[in-house]
């Protein structure tokens, strides 16, 4: 009878780790989502738990921002990328627009720019948009 040459069985084991994802926001449906932060951490208002996620309106972003950079949060937020797009509007600005407008570059360029029908709140949205495009204010 032939001997049979045993083999020791060799298992290999594989080391998994687990790694915990580093806390982010994100933008979804028009709200800011916390991903990785726990229901018990409480971040500031506006946030709310909503869904197991602490989500606030986007339009919160400005307001949330300090607590974001303070808590090292790795911020996911698309960022709007310049159109150089031709400008059409050449007509004038009349004086209360122009003060509308300083008054918005003094307030950080946030918020809203609110005049009566027929003042032109229309047509001062594209004169804005190509006065930041060229340096506007700076």
């Amino acid at each position: 009878m032939q001997s049979r040459l045993l083999t020791p069985l060799v298992i290999r084991t594989k080391v998994c780790y687990y790694m915990r994802m580093s806390k982010s926001v994100y933008y979804q449906g028009g709200t800011l989502v916390l991903r990785e932060v726990s229901a018990y951490e409480k971040p500031p208002a506006p946030f709310r738990l909503i869904k197991e996620r602490w989500r606030c309106e986007g339009y919160h972003y400005g307001s949330v921002l300090p607590y974001l950079q303070e808590q090292a949060v790795h911020d996911s937020v698309p960022r709007w990328q310049p159109l150089n797009l031709p400008l059409q509007e050449k007509r004038e600005a009349h004086d209360y627009q122009v003060a509308a407008l300083a008054a918005w570059d003094e307030a950080g360029r946030r918020g809203s720019i609110v005049l009566p029908t027929g003042a032109g709140s229309h047509s001062r949205p594209a004169s804005i948009m190509g006065d930041l495009r060229t340096g506007w204010g700076n």
